[in-house]
């Protein structure tokens, strides 16, 4: 009776493990392997397209079958994994030419001389988050929408009232002041359309080193209207006193992250008649961290509710507030919380509660502290004097606004005697190209019909040579159809351009 029941064990044991196989081989992406410490392989399970680049076999290298970019980081962490004997794990990201990159994540378990690989793949799990993140920073640029639209209306009664001002006044020295001011308020209407750009195409983002207190004040600046209408204090403490403690990150994330604890703070206070948020910025050298204290004098979130806070869909407001509580008046997604803890995670940070109470609740995004060295300025904030300019230049300007073509030809003017022709879009003949042979091309990028994609797809295959002669003016200087060209061009300048910076450009 022992050996039969023994046998059932055995069988049913078999039964799963069969049916494990058949799951595990169901998903045709994932991916097992067995090497050795000489990294051949001894064993392996499916031949996904998206691991190998040439069919696997028993005694090959694991380099000579797998992807390159997988191959490579593979090498590194066995190394590691048979060297500490600790199981490894990291995820990678594969480039296909089918559809979207794909991610793996991939474990590797040592066991003496051999080493188990799992690669499993996450694409969906990535894309859904990538799809939350989304969905939450549409819901942020509505709640930005009418800060950015004070913003413009103040902009616009400055620069309407300056102009008009220049019509009746007769004192140089203010109308100098005038011009002076337009032109500043202009300038940050630019940056202020760059900025929403940048933050609401993903495309744009890069993680680069940044100023954190440069990062609040900018996310503060887009609910700004929000705090005039709620009557609430903003104020930042930054008590760094050195310029070069950086953080490296993907700005309009972390403007995200801090846009809705700004919005939430704003919300705690909905019941209270002293109302402020307080941004502190400090350093931890020992543990080498930057911190951003963001504090509230709110209602504060329950000892029941503070555990809850950063799971998805939780919210304590509307129909979730307290009875009584303003909050049941304001709306939430239960999503910002959780989705900005993510952020900060993918930016190798943190978000924590600190502390809450009924005098308040502070939140801390912590950072890992970057020393940057002196960072070189910004070409398009450059105003140096061109070099002395030569006689009888011919420019070609490809631009569909008429008012910017008008202005770049009040530029030039600048520069003896050069000959200008102009096109309203990238559809200009070879022929009018090759006879008028200009020495520069300034060329716009997004234009009607023909834009600038095309015009220097065209020009490449007719005069490859004469890449080298254009400049693109554009308003988004990160377009995704920009990055190819922007080794072949001569420089890529970001709207809007002054006069000294476009003629010192061209002639240096």
């Amino acid at each position: 009776m022992d050996e039969i029941n023994k046998l059932k064990e055995e069988l049913e044991l078999a039964k799963r493990e069969v049916r494990c196989y058949q799951k595990f081989t169901a998903l045709s992406s994932n991916v097992f392997i067995v090497v050795n410490r000489n990294l051949e392989i001894v064993e392996y399970l499916n031949e996904s397209e998206y691991v190998y680049n040439n069919r696997p076999s028993v005694g090959t290298h694991l380099n000579e079958c797998v992807r390159e970019e997988l191959g490579s980081k593979l090498a590194k962490k066995l190394s590691r994994a048979f060297s500490t004997n600790k199981r490894v794990k990291f995820e990678v990201t594969v480039d296909t030419k089918k559809e979207d990159s794909m991610w793996f994540s991939v474990a590797i378990g040592p066991e003496g001389d051999l080493a188990s690989i799992l690669v499993e793949d996450i694409s969906s799990i990535k894309q859904k988050h990538k799809r939350e993140i989304e969905n939450d920073r549409l819901a942020t640029l509505g709640v930005m929408t009418g800060g950015i639209a004070h913003q413009f209306n103040n902009i616009h009664n400055v620069v309407l009232g300056s102009l008009e001002c220049l019509s009746f006044i007769e004192d140089q020295e203010s109308k100098n002041d005038l011009v002076e001011m337009a032109i500043l308020n202009i300038k940050k209407a630019s940056n202020l359309t760059h900025r929403l750009l940048h933050f609401a195409r993903p495309s744009d983002r890069e993680v680069v080193l940044e100023d954190l207190e440069k990062l609040a004040k900018g996310a503060f600046e887009f609910v700004e209207e929000q705090f005039e209408n709620f009557r609430s204090e903003f104020i930042i403490d930054n008590k760094i006193s050195q310029d070069n403690f950086k953080v490296k990150v993907e700005a309009a994330l972390i403007e995200q992250v801090l846009i809705n604890i700004y919005i939430n703070g704003l919300h705690s206070m909905v019941d209270e008649n002293d109302r402020e948020v307080r941004v502190c910025i400090h350093a931890d050298h020992d543990s080498n961290q930057l911190y951003c204290d963001v504090s509230d004098k709110g209602c504060g979130i329950s000892s029941s509710d503070a555990d809850k806070i950063f799971t998805p869909l939780f919210s304590t407001k509307g129909e979730f507030a307290q009875d009584n509580s303003g909050m049941s008046s304001l709306r939430g997604t239960g999503l910002g919380l959780s989705i900005s803890k993510k952020i900060m995670k993918e930016m190798s940070g943190d978000l924590k509660l600190l502390s809450t109470g009924r005098t308040g609740t502070t939140f801390r995004l912590s950072f890992p502290l970057v020393v940057a060295g002196e960072v070189s300025p910004d070409s398009n904030d450059s105003e140096d004097e061109a070099s002395t300019p030569p006689n009888d230049l011919k420019v070609m300007i490809v631009e569909d606004s008429i008012e910017n073509r008008n202005l770049v030809k009040f530029y030039l003017s600048a520069l003896p005697g050069a000959n200008v022709k102009e096109y309203e879009n990238g559809d200009v003949p070879r022929d009018e190209l090759e006879s008028f042979s200009p020495d520069y091309i300034l060329l716009d990028w997004l234009m009607p019909e023909v834009g600038g994609d095309v015009f220097l797809s065209r020009l490449a295959k007719w005069n490859p040579d004469a890449l080298k002669k254009v400049g693109v003016i554009t308003g988004n200087v990160n377009e995704p159809s920009l990055d190819k060209w922007k080794d072949d061009v001569k420089f890529v300048l970001k709207k809007p351009v002054t006069r000294n910076n476009l003629i010192s450009t061209l002639l240096n």
